[in-house]
């Protein structure tokens, strides 16, 4: 059975919100870059995607990291996918 040695918290600060149709939004959707240079959040209270830097060896929270794109086309994302050199929500 795994034992977990050392948990470190890389991302803070996104919203989450009890929601009778969805029961809870918040940042639901995570996926690594291929290089594992990025950790993407899909954040559906902010209607936005952010990255995060270095999130296998960073030690410290990046809050929500850097965002890529909010609004727009998004509403409530909820999960992403990666496939070769593109990122879908």
């Amino acid at each position: 059975m795994p034992v977990i040695k050392k948990e470190t918290t890389i991302g803070s600060g996104f919203g989450a919100q009890a929601d009778k149709s969805v029961f809870l939004v918040g940042p639901t959707g995570l996926v690594l870059s291929a290089d594992q240079k990025l950790l993407y959040v899909s954040d559906a209270i902010g209607n936005r995607i952010n990255e995060i830097d270095d999130p296998l060896t960073r030690d410290t929270s990046a809050g929500v990291g850097r965002q890529l794109t909010v609004d727009g086309l998004l509403h409530r994302p909820l999960e992403m996918v990666t496939a070769p050199n593109v990122i879908c929500s």
